[in-house]
Order: C-alpha cells, then sequence, then structure tokens
C-alpha cells in the first residue's frame, strides 16, 4: 500500500522539476525535511559529481570532502549506509580534516543517506543544520522516502540520456575541471589519472585552495606541479 506521506514527497518532487531543474530536487529535500542545506552527490569510476546544492555552502561542503578524501557524503556514497553526526562541534575527531572546515562554515549535525538502486549505491543525498540534534522520528520516516524517490529520478533522467543535460546543476561543471586537471596532469608527469588527482589533493590541501581551483590553474598553465624524488 502506498502511504499519503509518499504521495505527498513524490508530489511535492512532481512540481518543483518540472522544469528538469537539478537544484529543485535538492531545495524539496531541504524544506520537506527543515534542513539549512542539501546537496545530492553522484560517485563512480573513481570520481564524483555534485547535482545539486542549495547553496554555496553545501557545494563547498562536497568541494571539501572530495579535497580531503574523507567526510558523511563520500562515506555513505561508498559505504551505501546512513552516515550521521548529529553534533559535529562535540566530536570533530570523526573527520579530523573535514569537521573543523565545516563547522567553519556554520554546520553544527549533518546527515548523509545513500541513493542507488539494488545494484548499490551512486551517491548520496546530504543534509544539514547549523544546530546540533539528531533527526526525530518522522524525519528518518521521511528521508527514507526522500532518497528512494531521489534515486528513482537519477536513475530514470539517466536511463532516458537527459541526465548529461536536464539534471546537472552549474555545480556540475565544477567538478569536470578537476576531472580534466587530473587529466592533463597524468599526461605531463607520467601518471595515473587517480596518481594525479592524488597529488592536485595533496597541492589543494597543503596550500589551502579549493580542489577546483589548483586543477584550473593547472589546465590554465598557471600551475606546474612535479613529483618530489
Amino acid at each position: 500500500m502506498v502511504s499519503k506521506r509518499l504521495l505527498e514527497i513524490l508530489d511535492g518532487f512532481v512540481l518543483a522539476t518540472a522544469e528538469g531543474e537539478a537544484e529543485a530536487l535538492c531545495s524539496v529535500a531541504r524544506e520537506l525535511l527543515a534542513m539549512s542545506g542539501a546537496g545530492v552527490l553522484l560517485r563512480g569510476d573513481g570520481n564524483q559529481l555534485t547535482l545539486c546544492a542549495t547553496e554555496a555552502a553545501t557545494a563547498r561542503l562536497h568541494d571539501l570532502q572530495f579535497t580531503l578524501g574523507e567526510g558523511p557524503s563520500v562515506e555513505s556514497a561508498h559505504a551505501g549506509v546512513l552516515v550521521e553526526e548529529p553534533d559535529l562541534v562535540a566530536v570533530p575527531q570523526r573527520w579530523p580534516l573535514f569537521a573543523p572546515k565545516a563547522v567553519e562554515l556554520g554546520v553544527g549535525a549533518i546527515f548523509s543517506a545513500p541513493l542507488g538502486s539494488s545494484e548499490g549505491s551512486f551517491g548520496s543525498l546530504t543534509l544539514w543544520r547549523s544546530t546540533s540534534g539528531a533527526l526525530e522520528e518522522h524525519q528518518q520516516v521521511d528521508l527514507e522516502l526522500i532518497t528512494g524517490v531521489i534515486s528513482r529520478i537519477v536513475l530514470e533522467q539517466h536511463s532516458s540520456g537527459r541526465l548529461a543535460v536536464g539534471l546537472i546543476s552549474p555545480h556540475a561543471a565544477l567538478e569536470d575541471v578537476v576531472h580534466q586537471g587530473a587529466g592533463m596532469l597524468s599526461v605531463q608527469l607520467d601518471l595515473p589519472v587517480a596518481d594525479a588527482l592524488l597529488l592536485l589533493r595533496a597541492h589543494a590541501f597543503a596550500s589551502g585552495k579549493e580542489l577546483r581551483e589548483v586543477a584550473a590553474e593547472v589546465l590554465d598553465g598557471r600551475l606546474h606541479l612535479a613529483l618530489l624524488d
């Protein structure tokens, strides 16, 4: 039997995504769960893509995790489980690199739920709020319903070939820059792309820059990286 709440959630997503914009997926999730921000992260073949983010802070959270290699969004996407931290300030040791920077962005509590199908996880929905506190029972129920709906929408868009043009947010091109930069660096240094990406991440962390900024500098010829002997 289809629950009344599921129908309400489906109706909200259908209306919001009528124009085919990815940002609506995150906006609806944020509103339904009464959060400060929401973002959808897709992954595959060692890459990641921010499908949507409700504001710059959420996009930055995704970028930080991509740069640092740790955090709830990537953890949930890879493990296929709900990853939650209701009080990020109190337990910074859980993600020692990511947590302090997330707190600086105003994150008090963060929750990441996997997106996927019977074949496995292909991403995550991350929600955060400025205050600490666990999800209430009705929010937990809604989160499970919402991730199911978003997973279905993403799969339908992918199978119809519209994901690349219809449901891609402005943030997607920014991750493309990272992969292009890693590709160029791999050719320059005769490295596997995965190792080139690791080098970009190391430089971004050491310099305090965003990963996409470092990649753009490599592509523009403004930055020349080399391996240490």
